[in-house]
Order: C-alpha cells, then sequence, then structure tokens
C-alpha cells in the first residue's frame, strides 16, 4: 500500500513495527507480505514508546521523513539516483553527476530535520509531564517516589531518537549478488553486494540489465555509505564505536544545562539501546558463523566477543539508568519502613518502659533508666521530617556533584593523555568547549580511551550515588547526637539496604550472560547441521 500517515500506519500495524516495502503490488506475488514483490528494498521503523507524546512525535517525524524522501523529490534525490542508474545502463547518456558538495548538503539538511524533530519531541516531552496530583496523594512518605521518572521520560525520548527507520532489506537485485556471496564463502563485510566472485567465478545473472541496474544501485550505496566512520581493521576498536559512538560520554558538555540526573539516565540509556544491538549482531553471527563456511569460525569467534563487550554496556547501562535513579526511591522506602519499625518498637517496649520509671535514681524525673524512651519518642516524632530533609540534601548534593563532575572530566581524562594548554578543549561554565586542535587531547583519546573511561564515569557515578543517598539513613539516625544522646533503634540495626546490589546483580548477570551465550551455542550448532544437511543433500548423486 502507499504511504499515508503516521497515525494510520500505526493503526494499520496495530501499534506494532511499521514495515515499508518499496516494490509492485500484484496479486501473483501471494507468497510475499502483502502481496507486495520488494524490488526496492524494505525500511522498518520500530515502535518505541506509545504513551508519550515526545516520542511519539519523534518517530512521526521519522515516518514523515520517509514519506517526503519517496514522494517530493527531495533536495534532488530522485534527479541523482536516476542520472546514476540512466549512467550505468548506457554510457552514451548524457546524464549530469550530483555536484561536489551534494552528498554534505543533504547529509547537513537531514542531520538539521532530525535534531528540529527531537528537540521539538523534547519540549513536548517536557509540557506532557507536569505536576502529577496522585504525588500528593501518597503523602511525604511518597516523596521518592517520582525521581525514578527522570529516567522514564529521558528513557523513552532516547529510545525514539535512536530509532532511525533502518533498512531491513536491499533492492532484490542487490540481495541476489550478497545471497550469491554468502554461498561462494566470500567475505560479506566488504563488497557484500559485489556482483563478481574474488575466486574469478563470474556469478550469472539471467538478465544483462539486472546486472548493470544492480551495479548502479551498488554504486549509489557506495556513495552514501563512504563515510567518515570508516571501519578501523580492529574488531575491539569497531565494536566500541559501535556501542559507544564518536562521542557517547563526552558530549556531556552539550547538555550542560540539564539535570545531571537526567544526563546520565539519557547516557544509560543509549548505552543499553547499543548494546541490545550489538547482541542482536552477535545473536546473528553465532548462527551465520555456522551457516557460512570459510568464514563461520572468525564470526562465531566476533560473535563471542561482540556478546561479551555487549554484556559490559549493559551492565554500564544498568548502572546509569536504571540504579542510580533507583536510589532515592531504595533509601528513601527503607527509610520509611525503619520508621514504621520503630513505631513498633515503642508499642511493644512502651510496658518496660513504664516500669524503667520505678528507679528513681539519677537525675531528672524520669532517672537514668527512663530518659532513652523520651528520647525514642522524639525521635519517632522528627523523623519523618528528618528523612525528607535527608532526601533534599541528597538530591542536591548528587546534581551537584554530578554537575561538577561532568564539567572537569574531560579536563582529569585531558591530563592523563597530555594536552595543549593554551587551546585545550573542555567543558566551561557555559557548558561549551572550543575546539580541539591537531594534536591535543581530543584527537589523542580514541575508542578504547571512551570505553575505560566510561567504565570509570559509571563507577564514580554509582560511588557519588552510594554516598549521598546514604543521606536519608544518615541524618535521622544520627541526628540526636547533638543532644548529647543517642537512641539505637531497629532502623539503625538494619545495614546498609543497597551494598549487596550491585554484587548481587553482577553475579546474577554472569549467570544469564552465561546461559544466553550457551543458547546462541547451541543455535549455531543447529544451524551448522542444517548446513552439513543441506550440503550433504548437494552432494548425493541425482537419479
Amino acid at each position: 500500500a502507499p504511504l499515508s500517515s503516521y497515525d494510520a500506519a500505526m493503526t494499520f500495524y496495530n501499534n506494532s513495527t511499521i514495515t515499508i516495502r518499496f516494490g509492485e503490488y500484484n496479486a501473483m506475488h501471494n507468497d510475499q507480505t502483502g502481496n507486495v514483490y520488494p524490488y526496492c528494498g524494505e525500511l522498518v521503523l520500530s515502535t518505541t514508546s506509545l504513551n508519550d507524546d515526545g516520542s511519539r512525535y519523534i518517530n512521526s517525524q521519522y515516518f514523515d521523513l520517509v514519506e517526503e524522501m519517496w514522494r517530493m523529490n527531495y533536495y534532488g534525490l530522485y534527479i541523482n539516483a536516476r542520472n546514476y542508474v540512466w549512467r550505468a545502463l548506457n554510457d552514451s547518456v548524457v546524464a549530469p553527476p550530483p555536484p561536489p558538495s551534494f552528498r554534505e548538503d543533504i547529509i547537513n539538511e537531514m542531520t538539521t530535520t532530525v535534531e528540529t524533530a527531537i528537540a521539538d519531541g523534547v519540549a513536548i516531552q517536557k509540557s506532557q509531564y507536569t505536576t502529577n496530583p496522585l504525588y500528593a496523594e501518597q503523602g511525604w512518605a511518597g516523596a521518592g517516589i517520582w525521581y525514578n521518572q527522570i529516567a522514564q521520560v529521558n528513557g523513552s525520548l532516547i529510545a525514539a531518537a535512536a530509532n532511525v527507520p533502518y533498512a531491513r532489506t536491499f533492492p532484490a537485485v542487490m540481495e541476489y549478488y550478497r545471497y550469491r556471496n554468502l554461498q561462494a564463502g566470500e567475505n560479506t563485510t566488504d563488497d557484500m553486494f559485489s556482483s563478481e566472485s574474488r575466486n574469478g567465478m563470474g556469478i550469472p545473472a539471467e538478465v544483462y540489465m539486472d546486472v548493470k541496474i544492480g551495479e548502479a544501485l551498488v554504486a549509489i550505496n557506495d556513495y552514501w555509505g563512504d563515510s567518515e566512520e570508516r571501519s578501523t581493521g580492529n574488531i575491539f576498536i569497531d565494536v566500541v564505536n559501535i556501542i559507544f559512538g564518536t562521542k557517547g560520554l563526552f558530549d556531556m558538555c552539550a547538555n550542560a544545562d540539564v539535570h545531571p540526573m537526567a544526563q546520565i539516565s539519557a547516557l544509560g540509556k543509549g548505552l543499553i539501546e547499543s548494546a541490545i544491538r550489538n547482541i542482536g549482531f552477535a545473536a546473528l553471527g553465532g548462527a551465520g558463523g555456522f551457516l557460512i563456511p570459510y568464514v563461520g569460525p572468525a564470526l562465531s569467534a566476533a560473535s563471542s566477543f561482540l556478546f561479551s563487550v555487549a554484556s559490559i554496556g549493559i551492565l554500564l547501562g544498568f548502572i546509569l539508568f536504571y540504579l542510580v535513579p533507583f536510589l532515592p526511591f531504595l533509601y528513601f522506602f527503607f527509610a520509611v519502613g525503619g520508621w514504621i519499625k520503630g513505631l513498633f518498637e515503642a508499642m511493644v517496649g512502651l510496658p518496660l518502659w513504664a516500669l524503667a520509671h520505678l528507679r528513681i535514681d539519677g537525675e531528672g524525673l524520669p532517672g537514668d533508666a527512663a530518659i532513652n524512651g523520651y528520647f525514642l519518642i522524639l525521635e519517632i516524632f522528627i523523623r519523618p521530617i528528618l528523612i525528607v530533609f535527608g532526601l533534599l540534601a541528597a538530591v542536591s548534593i548528587f546534581a551537584a556533584m554530578i554537575k561538577v563532575l561532568n564539567e572537569i572530566f574531560s579536563l582529569a581524562t585531558s591530563n592523563l593523555a597530555g594536552f595543549e594548554g593554551g587551546t585545550a578543549s573542555g567543558c566551561g561554565g557555559s557548558g561549551t568547549g572550543g575546539t580541539a586542535p591537531v594534536g591535543s587531547a581530543e584527537w589523542v583519546r580514541g575508542p578504547i580511551d571512551e570505553f575505560f573511561f566510561t567504565v570509570m564515569y559509571a563507577i564514580l557515578v554509582y560511588m557519588i550515588g552510594m554516598s549521598t543517598f546514604k543521606l536519608i539513613d544518615m541524618i535521622p539516625n544520627n541526628i540526636l547526637r547533638w543532644m548529647g544522646t543517642g537512641v539505637n533503634t531497629y532502623n539503625d540495626q538494619s545495614g546498609e539496604t543497597a551494598e549487596g546490589l550491585m554484587q548481587k546483580v553482577s553475579v546474577g548477570g554472569s549467570m544469564i550472560s552465561g546461559q544466553v551465550q550457551g543458547a546462541l551455542s547451541q543455535l549455531g550448532g543447529v544451524a551448522g547441521g542444517v548446513r552439513q544437511g543441506i550440503a550433504a543433500q548437494n552432494r548425493t548423486p541425482q537419479e
């Protein structure tokens, strides 16, 4: 069906993944989805959050961008693509090539369009999330609930912004070439759409015109795929680039005016999205490694490596996106629970406290034996106020420390690699950084440094969060020492509520990672059995 509005497409696909197939609709293609043969390929737009207006707006803008490119000759795309094909089919056709700056102009225009859509989506998201009356209904005991919503709101925005439409299948003739290269055991990472095999055996095409069209489409694909982010040839660096990108942690300067909790949650969500995508590559590599001869062992080894690095990315993302925004609620929840336990302690100990008044020795009316009971009653009355003050202090100090960390972290890492004192770039008070000259720390710092510095950054943020949010417990537990006394309650002896959380997460994550990696190996074994069966069948003489 032709492209329609985003809402109509969502209704057609029952609010799930939207598939845009470019091809020919014919009842004869009954083996194809929707009776459409994908002569020109297939695009996929995944659905993220349906309840957040800003996220939905960003997804709709991606859909509209695809529609505009297809229908309206977006900045000369159709004309220049047509000229490419014409020149490939007939050398005598006069079809001028695109201007030298055409590619950069289109990329800049699309980048501006996407950035504008994301900025508008952020504004819509902000207007949607206002003060929720439900929070007031929870009373003071629910004061720690809403901090986790910061991660929720930013997570849906990050997921929507990263949800760029992608090509699930290329044009049919290109898919044919790729399939033949896979069968021939060719390297499918470089020139995977080549119409000629490296062993000198040409891949035949039934129609000569298909070969020429395929060459034109491959040339167009190479034209747009010729980006600055090329493969380095080092699998570790390439994987780190996939997971962390070229900015990641070190792009904090661009958002220096954003709440630190939103900053780290956005970074964590980005790591999780990239890591999950990497696990998908690992799964494909694990199965493909057994299916494809010659390059199978290499793909299987790369699959294991991808999964290992992706597991690290998921752990870092878990710390920044799930754990740290959850700490205010976690500590506040246990603090409220400790206050309730103190009430029950007072109820149970009330008869014993009354008996303590029988001892009249010591200073004052109650004496030394019963004085602690009065302090316990005072502590029960003032603990809710102290818990709220502890939450305010913890959140304020945490935000201040993370903001300072974001502003000085680039300087600290630059000092490790060296920099030019007069021109080195870094986050300033305005949240902007200067252009790094050639040879400065910005050039020295590579993907490997970004990988390990991101690990260090996540650990630092976790340590800051644990040390600051402890104030929610520490202030109520220790404030009475200013009165020259201390009343030990059950809450004081409950221990650290989150001290073993990361240890349990690490152990559980290791167990799950091992099981998933084992499942991928089993999947690859099944795929290898299928390949061997097909190969044996092909070797069987035909009667």
